[in-house]
């Protein structure tokens, strides 16, 4: 008898039905209904996770290679074994192959160098007032990267800060068969965009 009156009193003190515990049951209620609320109003609507905007990228400078003044683009077709010891490229073209850079709006420190290991570029670093040029060359031929029988693409590849990235200024060494005697020709030469 007094196991089940102690039970009975227990079931008494936590039984959600009695009125103390409803109220405790709403105002834990209204207290996840304000935290809701409150996460509601802080983060958005559906609970969403805003963040700030990133500012746009500020517009990059563009730089351009061109002809220098008064050349054109040149090519030569040698005996491959002519021209395969000659390291600088100006004795076989019949002068240095080069194009002129032009900077943009913006000063340019710039970078250069070769999409390639068997040619070298000169200057490989300077600095170009706004809309200012200079002139980039093609300084050594490394014949031991040529592929002689195949076609040889090279660019020469420009990076400055605030600037897009340029390349261009295609130098080339490529096959052109052989003589009426049999001999391995190669065309050597370049453009300018």
């Amino acid at each position: 008898m007094q196991i089940l009156i102690a039970t009975s009193t227990f079931w008494q003190a936590r039984n959600p039905r009695r009125p103390e515990s409803r109220s405790r049951v709403l105002g834990a209620a209204c207290v996840a209904l304000s935290l809701c609320w409150l996460s509601f109003t802080l983060v958005g609507c559906g609970g969403k996770n805003t963040s700030v905007s990133t500012p746009a990228a500020p517009t990059l400078a563009t730089a351009t290679f061109g002809l220098p003044a008064g050349t054109g683009d040149s090519s030569v077709t040698e005996p491959l074994s002519a021209v395969q010891n000659i390291s600088d490229p100006a004795k076989i073209l019949f002068g240095a192959p080069a194009c002129t850079l032009h900077a943009g709006n913006a000063p340019m420190v710039f970078t250069a160098g070769a999409s390639s290991t068997w040619f070298g570029v000169t200057p490989q670093a300077g600095n170009i007032q706004p809309n200012g040029t200079t002139s980039i060359g093609i300084s050594t031929i490394i014949w031991s990267n040529v592929a002689t029988g195949g076609q040889n693409n090279g660019f020469v590849i420009v990076s400055a800060p605030g600037y897009n990235q340029l390349t261009g200024f295609t130098f080339f060494i490529r096959s052109a068969g052989t003589s009426s005697n049999g001999t391995p020709m190669v065309t050597v030469g370049y453009t300018c965009p």
